[in-house]
């Protein structure tokens, strides 16, 4: 392979031409060892792939990012937009939440590129039925989802949020159920003073759920 093309043009940096085929390939080791590929016959094209990819080193993101499963994704969500905003215990709590509910699930293990609204929905009344969960606890969960998708979304690695209006799939029925533990009553309760899509009804549910209130 030669660093310049068929036209005597100087490649950039990463860049190689492969003169058989007629192609351009940029190829370049990260620090933590991986290597990123892309190419094309233009160099224009590649030009702008590069840009792309080195724009997204940059930040930090993983340009491969829609290859990671929800579970990973998810840590990567919260690790960098919730952390250093809220308090230990919020912080423990919407992993808890998370833990609970989809880690280590089908879902959870699915690939960001390849979640679908029907896998959602089927996970969400899965384990309405299994754990006996209400309407709003659902609903909670799927506010987690909807913010760390929606974050995918804006990184390119979904073309919709499958989240988005997805509660009226979600059956309203009332069913017996166990009386709610002190402690998923506080992680309600910060979960929802945290997330803004839910947050409207933290008010209620406080006054719902705390003793003497």
């Amino acid at each position: 392979m030669s660093k310049k093309d068929n036209k005597g043009r100087a490649v950039p940096q990463y860049v190689s031409y492969r003169e058989k085929e007629g192609r351009y390939c940029y190829r370049r080791q990260l620090e933590n060892g991986k290597t990123i590929y892309r190419s094309s016959k233009d160099l224009t094209e590649l030009k702008r792939k590069i840009k792309e990819v080195e724009a997204d080193i940059v930040k930090g993101i993983d340009i491969d990012g829609a290859k990671m499963s929800l579970d990973s994704f998810y840590d990567l969500y919260i690790n960098t937009y919730k952390k250093d905003k809220v308090r230990d215990s919020t912080w423990q709590n919407i992993q808890n939440y998370y833990n609970w509910y989809v880690r280590g699930t089908a879902l959870g293990r699915t690939k960001i590129k390849d979640i679908k609204r029907i896998e959602i929905v089927r996970h969400y009344k899965q384990i309405q039925k299994e754990k006996n969960l209400a309407y709003t606890t659902i609903g909670s969960i799927n506010s987690l989802l909807y913010n760390a998708l929606q974050e995918a979304l804006y990184n390119g690695m979904l073309l919709a949020n499958p989240c988005m209006g997805i509660m009226k799939e979600i059956p309203r029925e009332e069913v017996e159920k166990e009386a709610i533990k002190w402690e998923e009553s506080r992680v309600l309760i910060e979960f929802l003073e945290l997330e803004t899509t839910y947050h409207i009804y933290f008010t209620m549910v406080k006054l719902m759920l705390l003793p003497g209130m």
